[in-house]
């Protein structure tokens, strides 16, 4: 299986996801094309009451951003919007121009990623920092982070637990601290303080799924950040919506995009295999805006 990197400097990945699809995909050593700069405008800033999370500088185009016809009803003036980013796995510019899409006030408006933060993407490091930073300013409250399996193989690692996280690409993970002269181990308190559900607004965000065959409350830990079929295949109803990662949206229905089915909303659309990152606006069971990014060098980067 050959890779898609277009010279000798580009990483290749071919194993996980990429592997089970016949799949696999390469980092740019740099590639700098297909990104906007988006700069401080004139008369805006912190002291002036701008929102932008990330600071300015490059980002990846904006592949898409839709307003569903659920939003119509929706009165912007009041203050508590709800948003859910998918699994980032180290692609810090696509969050930083998710985060820019959408725009949240996190004064006043909630957020919440499902996971996965770290692994097989390039920037790891930035993307922690950032995320910690934003809890920091905000409260844990309106910047929700929820543990994904990637975050728990790291923790298994280093308590002696397991291996598998030599096989889900943390050599990007490492290389990413290095870089900034830091070590992983220094988030592994955090990593291990994560929630690993959250209920808002009639939303049940979890990182992978519940098991069907279980109340919320006798749910086990492993389920919520590993189970795949058994869930999204159920015709279980909950007396939620559940807004989860984990599966790339691609192995649903064979496209990088959030998927809606009766009780439950799929928000990785695959952006550390090709596909783009997604962040939602969410209100009565329903995504009313979808902004979806695509990877840094615009290339989805598989090979059939």
């Amino acid at each position: 299986m050959a890779c898609a990197g277009k010279n000798a400097a580009d990483r290749c990945f071919c194993h996980g996801w990429s592997r089970l699809l016949g799949r696999c995909y390469s980092f740019p050593a740099q590639n700098p094309q297909n990104t906007v700069s988006h700069p401080a405008a004139p008369g805006h800033g912190a002291e002036s009451g701008d929102r932008r999370l990330c600071a300015p500088g490059p980002r990846p185009v904006v592949l898409s951003t839709a307003a569903m016809e659920s939003r119509q009803n929706i009165d912007e003036s009041q203050p508590g919007r709800l948003f859910a980013i998918g699994d980032i796995h180290g692609c810090y510019l696509e969050f930083c121009a998710v985060l820019d899409c959408l725009a949240p006030d996190l004064a006043l408006d909630y957020l919440v990623i499902v996971g996965d933060l770290i692994d097989r993407g390039p920037d790891s490091y930035e993307v922690v920092r950032k995320i910690r930073q934003m809890q920091t300013l905000y409260g844990t409250d309106h910047v929700t982070v929820l543990r994904g399996n990637h975050e728990q193989m790291a923790l298994d690692y280093f308590s002696g637990e397991g291996e598998w996280w030599n096989f889900n690409g943390n050599e990007f993970t490492l290389a990413s601290y290095d870089k900034h002269g830091a070590t992983i181990q220094s988030d592994l308190d955090y990593f291990a303080g994560l929630p690993l559900t959250r209920e808002k607004d009639g939303f049940l965000f979890v990182h992978a799924g519940l098991n069907p065959h279980r109340s919320l409350e006798q749910q086990d830990e492993s389920d919520l950040l590993w189970i795949r079929e058994a869930f999204y295949n159920s015709r279980k109803q909950w007396p939620f919506t559940i807004v989860f990662g984990h599966t790339p949206t691609y192995v649903l229905v064979r496209q990088d995009v959030p998927v809606s089915r009766s009780g439950w909303i799929a928000i990785d659309t695959g952006c550390v295999y090709g596909g783009s990152l997604t962040g939602v606006e969410l209100h009565n069971g329903a995504m009313t805006r979808i902004c979806s990014v695509k990877r840094k060098d615009g290339r989805n980067g598989f090979v059939d």
